[in-house]
């Protein structure tokens, strides 16, 4: 049941929304400017936003500093082996918590996304 009295818009989302409104700014579903990546901008407002863009762009550029698999980005690892290492414990420092961040975007399949952000 559609309890919205402005009526459903498309896809039966309220019409109220900016995007069904005629409203043309681009804003994304809490209010907030959609981030750009054409522009390298951050739709997260305040230096938080700015960290965590650069955080995952140092993640995406990171590589294998040792072992077989030496020179390889994180993101291109097997998922085998950085789920080897969970088992037989993190490496100590920075790489560990790369790792670490590399086992869930690959356990959540994300490694697509990530690797848009590679500097090649």
């Amino acid at each position: 049941m559609n309890t919205n009295q402005d009526g459903p818009g498309k896809n039966g989302y309220p019409a109220a929304y900016p995007a069904e409104s005629g409203d043309t700014e681009d804003v994304g579903i809490f209010g907030d400017a959609r981030w750009d990546p054409s522009d390298g901008g951050s739709a997260a407002a305040g230096p938080e936003g700015d960290a965590a863009s650069r955080a995952l762009v140092e993640l995406a550029n990171a590589k294998m500093p040792f072992g077989k698999y030496a020179g390889r980005y994180l993101v291109d690892l097997p998922e085998s082996y950085v789920l080897w290492f969970k088992q037989k414990g993190w490496p100590e420092g920075d790489l560990g918590e790369k790792l670490r961040a590399m086992e869930e975007i690959k356990v959540n399949g994300l490694e697509g996304l990530v690797r848009s952000f590679i500097r090649r």
